[in-house]
């Protein structure tokens, strides 16, 4: 396991099963993402929903079963790279996604000190009814 996925396991593993991020003035995201839905890789699953008008992150670890909820991302970038943040703690929990490759995002998560601890690309998991 590298170091910075160790250091993200135990910021997780030391929160509470849920926490709660909010912006003290998010700036919503307006339009239902196309880029919402499920992603995962070897070490994470990713959950983006939206709902009235708030983009919703939940990402659970697979090593640990860490859990972490936030909700309010500001967003920026542009219309080919949409980048999605969500703040808590000191911590910056991006998800980029372009609309040109919609069943990837790139997962980040970014130290009080400006230091990525976490840089993780996830694919989408296709939804079976």
């Amino acid at each position: 396991m590298n170091f910075r996925a160790l250091v993200l396991s135990a910021l997780l593993g030391m929160s509470a099963p849920m926490v709660v991020g909010e912006l003290l003035t998010p700036t919503p995201v307006s339009a239902q993402s196309p880029m919402t839905g499920d992603y995962m890789n070897d070490d994470w699953v990713v959950n983006l929903w939206q709902a009235e008008g708030t983009l919703h992150y939940q990402a659970m670890s697979r090593r640990n079963g860490g859990e972490m909820y936030l909700s309010g991302a500001t967003q920026s970038g542009t219309q080919d790279r949409q980048i999605y943040t969500w703040r808590n703690g000191g911590h910056q929990y991006q998800v980029t996604w372009r609309p040109s490759d919609p069943d990837y995002i790139r997962l980040q998560v970014i130290d009080p000190n400006g230091r990525e601890i976490l840089n993780n690309l996830l694919s989408r998991i296709p939804f079976s009814p």
